[in-house]
């Protein structure tokens, strides 16, 4: 069985920084990182691979600064790894990024299924899924969890807060596979020196999917300027005694109405 895994780089939203003075994110201090979600869905695909033999193979769409996120998906277990990177590509919406996503996934050839992440953290986007089984026309499962194959069914749980209840889907299939028991795994480091001095990523451009400038332009989005919002007011300190304090509380909700 042949399994593709969509891998997203983004900055690590932990150290992203908002700058005000020029109304722009500070990405500076922001390492990238890939897409934690998207490790859940390649640690899956890996564990289907050890259970049912077969190919993994990652997919990025990004400048040539992503292969790192591809090289750290080697190093944890994946077969192959592909990028996608054009100059056409850097422009392209949600919806391009899929169909660039689908027509790899086509030129590959042979694949059984596709594992996305849940979401993508940088953006809070979770489209992906849907809209690569809209591409391909295959059937799409999302919010899954430990998936198992039996012939030519995948079976995988989905759940909400009091319950857990099985789903099935004959492949192919796209899967969105969310947070679950089973963490990723952390590469061996003799794994980790393998994928950056001498594995090999490969990179298709537009002309190698076939792909037109139309067929990925953003034609549902328009970009425009980020607008900060004012800065908070953290609050202030009442000074005096209890009595004095309330007092001027009280004072200070009325004048905002708040009481």
């Amino acid at each position: 069985m042949r399994i593709a895994v969509c891998i997203k780089q983004i900055l690590d939203p932990r150290a992203v920084r908002l700058s005000r003075s020029r109304e722009a994110i500070d990405p500076r201090q922001a390492a990238r990182i890939v897409n934690p979600p998207d490790r859940y869905a390649l640690e899956a695909a890996l564990r289907l691979r050890e259970r049912h033999g077969g190919e993994v193979i990652a997919l990025s769409v990004g400048a040539r600064d992503v292969s790192d996120a591809l090289r750290e998906a080697l190093a944890m277990g994946a077969d192959r790894a592909i990028l996608l990177s054009d100059e056409m590509l850097a422009g392209a919406d949600a919806s391009g990024v899929a169909r660039a996503l689908a027509r790899a996934v086509e030129h590959i050839g042979d694949v059984s299924l596709v594992l996305t992440g849940e979401r993508a953290l940088d953006t809070g986007g979770g489209t992906l899924p849907a809209r690569l089984a809209q591409e391909l026309g295959w059937p799409v499962v999302t919010d899954a969890s430990e998936p198992q194959l039996e012939d030519s069914i995948l079976r995988a749980f989905q759940r909400d807060e009091k319950q857990r209840w099985s789903v099935s889907v004959a492949l192919p299939a796209v899967l969105a596979v969310t947070r679950q028991r089973e963490k990723p795994r952390y590469p061996p480091a003799l794994r980790i020196a393998w994928a950056y001095r001498e594995a090999e990523v490969e990179t298709w451009d537009c002309d190698d999917l076939g792909l037109s400038p139309e067929e990925i332009s953003a034609r549902h989005t328009e970009e425009r300027n980020l607008v900060m919002p004012p800065e908070r007011n953290l609050g202030f300190i009442l000074s005096g005694s209890p009595e004095e304090a309330a007092r001027s509380l009280v004072a200070e909700l009325r004048g905002k109405r708040l009481i």
